[in-house]
């Protein structure tokens, strides 16, 4: 089942978020998803890298706040969080997240302020319980899901007036 929570962070959170990224433009302290982090094919058919930048700065409150919304993440307090920078050209292929020797689960936090739909970046997934939708990037809306449920992210469009910005989180148990 996907799950989504408007207004999701506290609003010193989210300002903190999107001053991380507009101070660490132009500084070497960007991952990029084609070095190996998502793992071999997601990024195939992508025009333009997604940029990866580590946030455990926010790694206790993300914990805690999603702790107190929930108490299974009490059972998967291993959390991994990064910032992705979608580029124009930038998406993902379907995949699950799921891990064979780790469970998890999977969620993901929309941080832009405005976003067009437009300009792709959409959330698309194929739920066996919900069945097939999508999600629009509104600001500061979180979505979490347990894996396996496949879902990708659509293509951000060229007329994308900035990049598209969201948290990703991956809560393992061990």
């Amino acid at each position: 089942m996907i799950y989504k929570v408007p207004n999701f962070l506290d609003s010193d959170v989210l300002s903190a978020l999107r001053k991380k990224f507009e101070t660490s433009r132009g500084q070497a302290v960007f991952e990029v998803n084609h070095m190996g982090r998502w793992g071999k094919g997601l990024e195939a058919g992508s025009y333009a890298p997604v940029l990866i930048l580590p946030i455990p700065e926010f790694r206790d409150y993300l914990i805690e706040k999603y702790q107190a919304m929930d108490p299974i993440f009490k059972e998967y307090a291993n959390l991994n969080c990064f910032m992705h920078i979608w580029l124009p050209g930038s998406q993902i292929n379907f995949h699950h997240d799921a891990s064979d020797d780790n469970p998890r689960l999977s969620s993901t936090i929309y941080i832009n302020e405005n976003w067009n739909w437009n300009w792709g970046g959409l959330f698309l997934y194929d739920d066996p319980d919900a069945g097939q939708g999508w999600v629009y990037p509104h600001e500061n809306l979180m979505v979490w899901f347990k894996p396996p449920i496949f879902h990708a992210t659509s293509m951000v469009t060229a007329i994308a007036e900035h990049p598209r910005l969201s948290i990703q989180l991956f809560f393992n148990k061990y």
